[in-house]
């Protein structure tokens, strides 16, 4: 029965979704943790026991000798890691693998010997060609070794030193040489110019001394001694001016007024 009062519509209330900011977008957001060893080694899915076996080999090549005869299609990616002196030592302990390992060689002889060419006329293999190069590099090396220490040695004995040497008192000979002149009596005299210590000229221990009066009783003339030296220095004369002041100086007390 209609009263005649409307019923109000049932409106649906639909919530949007709240927007998280960026600090809260990280909170909410966990760290991805991989457990395993897999995941970490870069492996998508569980490794072969052939691949672990391999990667095993290829980490220890240095310590392999005898392979037991395995072929060469299981070897080769354990000898494409394998240094030239443990391919060497690889092959001669499995001398089978001698007709396979061409290529190795070969990659070889380019990256350390880019410039040598291999001799086909004498049908040189290139593991051959390598050993070739490898001797003649050793012995560049030590021949260069020698050459340098040898030229170390006469730089070491040759070298020069700075002596000063007076040209007034004449060459200065060798050792064994003036032995022999003071031995023989030829040594030279040294010449009359000479300067002694003190810088003044120096007696001639061949001169005879003077016989007669002594240097005492001699004259003096101007003050001067023997050797030519003034024994004491002139005194400097004073210009007029500066004597008159130094007079008038001389005539003022210490109280600023004249001496009587």
């Amino acid at each position: 029965m209609n009263t005649g009062n409307p019923q109000p519509k049932k409106t649906s209330i639909v919530y949007a979704p709240k927007e998280h900011s960026s600090t809260e977008k990280r909170k909410i957001s966990r760290t991805k943790t991989y457990s395993g060893v897999g995941r970490r080694s870069g492996y998508t899915e569980v490794p072969r026991l052939y691949d672990l076996c391999i990667l095993m080999l290829q980490e220890n090549v240095e310590n392999i000798d005898e392979c037991g005869g395995l072929s060469y299609d299981i070897l080769e990616p354990v000898l494409l890691r394998a240094k030239p002196n443990v391919l060497m030592n690889i092959e001669d302990h499995n001398p089978y693998l001698l007709e396979d390992t061409v290529s190795l060689w070969e990659r070889h002889c380019k990256k350390d010997f880019p410039k040598e060419e291999r001799k086909i006329d004498e049908c040189e293999s290139w593991r051959e060609m390598y050993e070739r190069c490898f001797q003649e590099k050793a012995e560049k090396f030590d021949r260069l070794t020698a050459k340098a220490k040898e030229s170390y040695k006469k730089i070491k004995t040759d070298s020069r030193s700075t002596k000063v040497w007076d040209k007034r008192c004449g060459p200065k000979p060798p050792r064994n040489i003036a032995k022999l002149q003071e031995k023989n009596g030829t040594a030279f005299a040294p010449p009359s110019n000479a300067l002694s210590k003190r810088g003044r000229p120096a007696m001639d221990p061949t001169r005879p001394a003077s016989s007669g009066t002594s240097d005492s009783s001699r004259p003096s003339t101007g003050g001067a001694n023997r050797d030519g030296y003034s024994s004491a220095p002139k005194k400097p004369k004073i210009a007029p001016m500066m004597a008159k002041t130094l007079k008038l100086a001389r005539g003022i007390s210490r109280g600023g007024g004249f001496r009587r």
